[in-house]
Order: structure tokens, then sequence, then C-alpha cells
């Protein structure tokens, strides 16, 4: 079971959602712990980490296989979250 570590970034980007989509990310986040790579994600360009489609939203993430972490950098929409990275 890999820890899953928001940084302040995510953080905020999740607090700025309505309630609804708060909790769908609240259940993604969750079973990114279980499974890092589901079905569905994409390997960024570059090696900038993971892409992961939620409802329009995106959470942009990177994993550390050795330390079984996963670093969330980004939670936001589409469009946001490829300006940033």
């Amino acid at each position: 079971m890999y820890r899953v570590l928001l940084r302040r970034t995510a953080q905020k980007g999740l607090r700025d959602l309505s309630a609804g989509r708060q909790q769908n990310m609240a259940q993604a986040l969750g079973a990114l712990g279980e499974n890092p790579r589901p079905i569905g994600c994409k390997k960024l360009e570059a090696g900038l980490g993971w892409s992961l489609r939620i409802v329009g939203h995106r959470i942009i993430y990177d994993i550390d296989d050795d330390a079984q972490t996963v670093d969330v950098l980004f939670i936001g929409p589409r469009g946001a979250a490829y300006r940033k990275f």
C-alpha cells in the first residue's frame, strides 16, 4: 500500500472544488494508495509524472516505488493542469 501525500497546490485545488467533486477526488486519491497506476492513468512526457482524469479534472502525481509514496502535485481543471506542467 502506498502513502498518498498532497502538496500545498494539490490541497488548494481540492479545497476549490465543490463538495461532490471533493468526494470524487477523495475516493480517487484513496484508490491511488492501493494502485498508483490505475487503468486510465497516463505517463506524462519527459518524465514529469502521471496524470489521472476524474470527471473533467486532473490529478497530476509522481510515484516513488522505493518509498511506497504517491506525491500529488496538482488537482484541478484539465486546462490549468497542463499549463503548470
